[in-house]
C-alpha cells in the first residue's frame, strides 16, 4: 500500500504506532504498527489525543470521571515510544512528525449513561498540525491543495497543543551566512551556524525550550527569544513548553557537512 501511494505521489503516515487499547472500547484491541522493517512511508503519527485518552481509561469509574469531570486527564504530550522511532528514523532519513485528533464523536450510551465523548467542535481545538506555507494559501483549490500536501511533504510543520496557547508568534530557524531556512529545510553545516526560538513576549517567565539533537536533549533553555549556536551536525528538533504543559513540537531541522571536491 505505500508503493502504491508512492507511485501516485501520494503521501502516506503510520497513524498511532504504539497505540494500547483500552479494556471499555473495543474489548481492548488497538490498531498498533509493528512492521518497521517496511520504509517509504512519509512519516508518522507521534500524538494522537484519542488514543492517549482511550490508552488511560482502565475502568468504568475513571472513564466517567474523566468524561465529565477530567477530561484532560489522560493527556501528556506526545507519545514516548513514538517520539522515540521517529528519532530514530530521523536521524536516518527525512521524515515527517504529525499529530492527530482522531475525531469519532464517540456515542457513549450505557444504562442510564448518555454522553458524546470528545465532540468535533472540542477536538478540533485540542492538537493541530500548523503548516509554513511558502505563499498566501491560494483561493484556488487545487492550488491551495498542492500548497498544503507540499507543506506536509516536507515536513514544514509543527504540532500545538491549541488547549495550551495559540501559536501565533512562534519561530523556529536556522540561519547559516545571512540566510534562514525554515523547519524542515536542509541546512549547509558550517562555523557560524545557529537556530533562532522566537515565543511571544507574554510567556516571559513560563516557557522552556527543550532542544533534541539526533533525539538526544541538547539544552534546555526557558526565555522568549533564544539563539543557540550549532556546533554538530543532525537532526535538530524542538520541543516547548509553558508551564510544564506540552505545547508545541517541530519537526526537524537537517544539518549536514558540506563536502567539496577540487576544482569547485
Amino acid at each position: 500500500m505505500i508503493d502504491a501511494v508512492n507511485r501516485q505521489n501520494g503521501l502516506g503516515f503510520i497513524a498511532h504506532p504504539f497505540e494500547k487499547g483500552s479494556p471499555l472500547v473495543f474489548n481492548n484491541q488497538n490498531f498498533c504498527w509493528s512492521k518497521w522493517e517496511i520504509s517509504g512511508f512519509t512519516g508518522m503519527e507521534v500524538w494522537n489525543w484519542c488514543s492517549q485518552w482511550r490508552d488511560g481509561v482502565r475502568s468504568l469509574p475513571q472513564g466517567l470521571y474523566y468524561a465529565y469531570l477530567n477530561p484532560y486527564g489522560p493527556i501528556s504530550g506526545p507519545c514516548p515510544q513514538s517520539l522515540a522511532r521517529f528519532d530514530q528514523i530521523s536521524a536516518q532519513r527525512r521524515l515527517v512528525a504529525i499529530a492527530g485528533s482522531d475525531a469519532h464523536a464517540w456515542p457513549i450510551r450505557r444504562g442510564l449513561i448518555r454522553r458524546t465523548i470528545f465532540p468535533y467542535e472540542f477536538l478540533f481545538r485540542t492538537i493541530n498540525n500548523c503548516l509554513l506555507l511558502e505563499s498566501p494559501l491560494s483561493d484556488k483549490l487545487t492550488e491551495a491543495k498542492q500548497q498544503v500536501y507540499g507543506a506536509l511533504r516536507a515536513g514544514r510543520s509543527f504540532i500545538v497543543n491549541c488547549r495550551v496557547a495559540d501559536p501565533a508568534g512562534f519561530l523556529f530557524v536556522a540561519a547559516n551566512d545571512h540566510r534562514e531556512y525554515p523547519i524542515g529545510q536542509t541546512v549547509p553545516f558550517t562555523d557560524n551556524a545557529f537556530l533562532q526560538i522566537n515565543c511571544p513576549h507574554e510567556f516571559s517567565g513560563r516557557v522552556r525550550h527543550r532542544i533534541i539533537h539526533n533525539g538526544k536533549l541538547l539544552d534546555e533553555i526557558p526565555g522568549c527569544n533564544v539563539s543557540i549556536r550549532v556546533t554538530q551536525p543532525g537532526t535538530y528538533r524542538l520541543e516547548v513548553y509553558i508551564q510544564k504543559k506540552p505545547w508545541l513540537f517541530t519537526n526537524p531541522i537537517y544539518f549536514q557537512t558540506v563536502s567539496t571536491q577540487d576544482g569547485e
